[in-house]
């Protein structure tokens, strides 16, 4: 009999670069996998490759309000449930794999669950800590955010297994849920089969990156102030240096308005590019800058773009944050505190000025790294699989 899995997530498929690299993982064990994800607008509803199919609910992500995004949560959880429903009748599927957020789009899977299957809920991130940060004034006595809770751990009771996207956030759960359980930590990585060759190129210009969501939250304004510094306290070394966007995202406008203001005229907005496109950009990279101010969800991030800069030995500049500094000390990434734009232009300006020293930062981010990379977590997730055979 055909090992089969159903993978259901709000996002679409396969940009995820998670759930693209659990897929790669189950099809190469030889599973049959389905995917219940969104539309991007530009694929068919049903596709089949092989042992993949993918169905992709016609809804797209907005990132608007609140209400808004709630409402899409909810149109999507319909849908997604008839389809759920539709893949256990028809291919007998027993596994199913739910991503957060949100956290009850577990319940899609109340009828195979009522027949015996079996339930995976992936924590991508946490729901109460997400809304705490759009919305500052909210508390977790705030009803909102008790609500949020209120879902939390009824959605961990219902699924047969929890897998979490790092020790910080295993703690959180295990404090506030209460359920004595086994939780399996599945952190991002890169998955080195997905990679094409790599030659590290050095040119003359210092090229500053950020790659992927460009969202309010990641703070790149302060990328810009902290050029603009330079530019006043040194500008043949401004001269030499660029600072490259890719990716898309509700703050990029503010962020080339910012630069407009400033006059900070070095600033490049490359758009979204392909994975393969962006490696290539990669080569030609001095360094990475990761800004977001620190706060209660920030404090939890950690992103498959962080890993990448790692694998590839590109230097990262970011906050201090909570998580990173969980897996990589201080002589790992080149850290600056929170929001501060004197201290990021130095750390830029050290970056530049000392590309051996900083080396070393690289090369002790990777030693870090391969004791939670992809081989390691994608095995941890088989185990979890396999329990369920």
């Amino acid at each position: 009999m055909k090992k089969k899995l159903c993978h259901v997530f709000f996002d679409e498929f396969p940009k995820d670069p998670r759930i693209r690299r659990y897929t790669n993982t189950l099809l190469k064990e030889g599973f049959e996998v389905f995917i219940i994800s969104l539309n991007d607008g530009n694929s068919n509803f049903f596709q089949k490759k092989k042992n993949l199919n993918i169905y992709r609910i016609p809804i797209k992500k907005k990132r608007g309000t609140f209400l808004s995004r709630f409402w899409e949560y909810l149109l999507f959880q319909f849908f997604a449930t008839i389809l759920v429903s539709y893949v256990f009748l028809r291919h007998g599927v027993m596994i199913y794999h739910n991503h957060t957020l949100p956290d009850f789009l577990v319940f899609s899977c109340i009828l195979p669950k009522l027949f015996g299957a079996k339930i995976i809920l992936d924590f991508h991130e946490l729901f109460a800590e997400f809304m705490m940060q759009h919305k500052p004034n909210l508390t977790y006595s705030s009803l909102l955010i008790k609500t949020i809770l209120l879902q939390e751990k009824l959605s961990f009771g219902f699924a047969s297994e929890v897998i979490v996207f790092h020790e910080p956030a295993k703690e959180i759960l295990e404090k506030r849920v209460g359920y004595k359980r086994r939780i399996t930590i599945v952190m991002n990585g890169v998955d080195e089969l997905e990679l094409p060759n790599f030659n590290k190129i050095y040119v003359d210009e210092f090229r500053l990156i950020y790659n992927g969501t460009i969202n309010f939250n990641l703070n790149l304004t302060l990328v810009i102030r902290a050029l603009n510094l330079i530019r006043k306290k040194d500008i043949s070394l401004y001269n030499n240096m660029g600072f490259y966007l890719y990716g898309d995202g509700p703050d990029l406008e503010n962020i080339l308005n910012k630069a407009k203001e400033l006059n900070v005229d070095n600033v490049h907005y490359k758009g979204r590019l392909k994975f393969q496109e962006m490696v290539k950009e990669l080569e030609i990279a001095s360094a990475c800058v990761l800004p977001p101010q620190k706060d209660i969800y920030s404090d939890l991030y950690y992103s498959v773009k962080l890993t990448e800069m790692i694998y590839f030995r590109i230097p990262v500049i970011a906050t201090r944050l909570k998580t990173y500094l969980h897996y990589y000390p201080e002589n790992c990434l080149i850290y600056f505190d929170s929001n501060n734009a004197e201290e990021l232009a130095e750390k830029i300006i050290f970056t530049y000025k000392n590309r051996t020293a900083v080396n070393i930062f690289t090369v002790n981010a990777y030693h870090e790294y391969q004791k939670i990379n992809w081989k390691i977590m994608s095995d941890r997730y088989l185990n979890v699989i396999s329990s369920f055979l």
